[in-house]
């Protein structure tokens, strides 16, 4: 539900935009994560709203992925979302992460996605799952007359569907859990015929204030599954 460009450069952004490593706080027990934005279209000038991720118990997870993007990283000073080039961190700019997104799309046969895509996605989503309106808004910093753009019905079976991938998407991870052998580092082979699938725009928490006014943490009801 977060803006691409708020979490990736510009060509022409000045020095200091983007997220680094010192605007993320893993909660100690892993269920959460919270990231400072600054520098948004959206916020006043010097303003920062704050993004809250929660824990999901598949290989979607937004904390998870957090971890790996800081671990080994030496610095703070180091942007979050960079690679590796000639053994120097270079930040991910939106140009590249759309164009990335675009080639794994059409390969797997879609068409028509953009990086705007998540949000126009991930809202009648949470729609459809109960989310009440003024939560959506608060979570896309939307008025209510701009999210009505992206009201669409999600028909029962279309729900149906997307509830079905993302529990396949938690068993797959409960057999890679089952399957690893933490000593040697590997993984057996798992049954083969296990379901693939792409599911994008979901694992956002509330954003756009601090902790202490987010009102709560959106997701699908879930058992945690310790990582």
């Amino acid at each position: 539900m977060v803006r691409l460009g708020d979490v990736t450069l510009n060509q022409n952004s000045n020095e200091g935009a983007g997220i680094y490593i010192r605007d993320v706080l893993i909660a100690p027990d892993g269920a959460s994560a919270t990231i400072e934005l600054r520098r948004l279209k959206t916020a006043a000038p010097g303003e920062s709203q704050f993004l809250k991720v929660k824990q999901l118990p598949n290989i979607l997870c937004p904390v998870k992925a957090l971890g790996r993007c800081i671990k080994g990283v030496d610095s703070t000073d180091t942007h979050l979302f960079s690679v590796t080039t000639n053994n120097k961190f270079v930040p991910l700019t939106k140009y590249r992460v759309k164009k990335c997104l675009s080639e794994v799309w059409q390969s797997n046969g879609y068409s028509g996605l953009l990086g705007h895509s998540f949000r126009v996605g991930g809202a009648p989503f949470l729609n459809a799952l109960g989310v009440p309106i003024n939560q959506i808004c608060l979570v896309g910093r939307w008025s209510l007359s701009c999210y009505k753009l992206y009201s669409q019905t999600y028909l029962s079976e279309e729900l149906d569907s997307s509830l079905k991938l993302l529990g396949r998407l938690d068993l797959q991870w409960k057999l890679m859990r089952a399957y690893y052998h933490p000593h040697s580092g590997q993984l057996e082979e798992l049954v083969p015929h296990l379901s693939q699938g792409i599911v994008s725009g979901f694992g956002m928490g509330l954003e756009g204030c601090p902790e202490s006014q987010t009102p709560g943490i959106l997701g699908l009801p879930q058992t945690p599954v310790p990582f």
